[in-house]
């Protein structure tokens, strides 16, 4: 399954401003963002991983 940071991971993601591998996705903003510089180096993206919801039971 491709996941936001599965890719970051396979394709060894470079910062074009800064140079730096460390890149993160922000699943809130679908952005992958450089932890050194704070560069968005790509906008839009989706993240095709599971979605997790936790759901509390309702008591009656």
């Amino acid at each position: 399954m491709v996941t936001a940071n599965n890719l970051i991971k396979a394709e060894k993601l470079v910062c074009p401003n800064c140079g730096s591998t460390d890149i993160v996705f922000d699943p809130e903003r679908g952005e992958l963002v450089c932890r050194h510089c704070g560069l968005v180096i790509e906008e839009h993206v989706m993240d095709l991983g599971p979605e997790w919801r936790h759901s509390a039971a309702r008591r009656h």
